[in-house]
């Protein structure tokens, strides 16, 4: 019992997390209709710099890379939208989703050419601290990121019903033709939005750069978990996929607790596939 309360804990943390990365690439296709088959290469992106932040500047905990890494990686998103996916989004979005698939590959390759093949890791005095709740023992540097994705998270859902930003975003997704005929700019929203699906990421890096292990193709894993997250929520619904990353995590949990790594690697997708044939709209929706 002890173990399962254990899983089920640091499932619903990691979950939590989980939930940015989700925003993030579900953001981005509610004001364009683009998958970002990028997204998890700029996750993977962010941290190696907060890796090499470290080693450049001495800047000790990793957390601290968010002062630069977040406006950073904003800008990164606004310049890739102005420059890259504007001129391709509204003629052809598969070749703009090709484009991002695209920049996963060039981006796994310059960092797997600039820091190696070899397994590496950031940096923390907080990795091996442990506090106790209980019967539950947590990782402090666990629980540091998902209460820290739930206060982001609640800005996020904050932002988008009560700023005219976040009610833009919504017009956008529901009808952009009748949003820009009410006044809307349309690309006013999307390169913004782009530019926070990136800072969600570079957040989501910061956050898990304690304890993850880098490694320079773990890009397409942090996209098909984004794709899972986003598509079992149901395209579109912020709500869904918050409830869906809170799903794969636990998944992910309970799996390596009671079947080890290689089950805990599949079963996202087998809960994937069996809510998809129960409820084709996804977790949160009517059908």
């Amino acid at each position: 019992m002890e173990l399962f309360l254990q899983a089920l804990f640091h499932g619903l943390l990691l979950g939590a997390t989980y939930s940015i990365i989700g925003l993030g690439f579900n953001l981005l296709y509610s004001v364009t209709g683009l998958i970002n088959f990028g997204h998890g290469s700029f996750l993977v992106l962010s941290l190696y710099a907060i890796l090499q932040l470290q080693r450049s500047f001495d800047i000790g905990e990793p957390y601290w890379a968010a002062l630069i890494v977040l406006p950073a990686f904003f800008a990164l998103g606004y310049i890739l939208y102005i420059t890259l996916l504007r001129p391709l989004i509204g003629r052809n979005v598969l070749l703009a989703a090709q484009l991002t698939l695209g920049l996963l590959f060039v981006i796994d390759s310059a960092l797997l050419m600039t820091f190696g093949a070899d397994r590496q890791r950031v940096s923390s005095s907080v990795r091996a601290d442990v506090i106790s709740l209980g019967p539950v023992s947590l990782r402090v540097a666990v629980l540091i990121a998902a209460v820290s994705s739930m206060i982001l998270t609640i800005l996020f859902f904050w932002m988008l019903h009560r700023t005219n930003f976040g009610r833009s975003i919504r017009a956008v997704h529901e009808n952009g033709k009748a949003a820009a005929l009410c006044g809307i700019s349309i690309e006013r929203v999307r390169a913004p939005a782009m530019g926070l699906s990136l800072a969600a990421v570079a957040v989501a890096g910061v956050l898990l750069s304690p304890t993850a292990v880098l490694s320079t193709s773990a890009g397409l894993h942090y996209t098909l978990i984004a794709l899972i997250i986003v598509v079992l929520g149901g395209l579109g619904s912020f709500e869904g996929t918050f409830v869906a990353a809170l799903v794969v995590g636990v998944a992910e949990s309970l799996g390596a607790a009671f079947f080890g790594s290689t089950v805990a690697a599949m079963l996202p997708f087998i809960v994937f596939g069996v809510v998809l044939m129960i409820k084709p709209g996804g977790l949160v929706s009517n059908r």
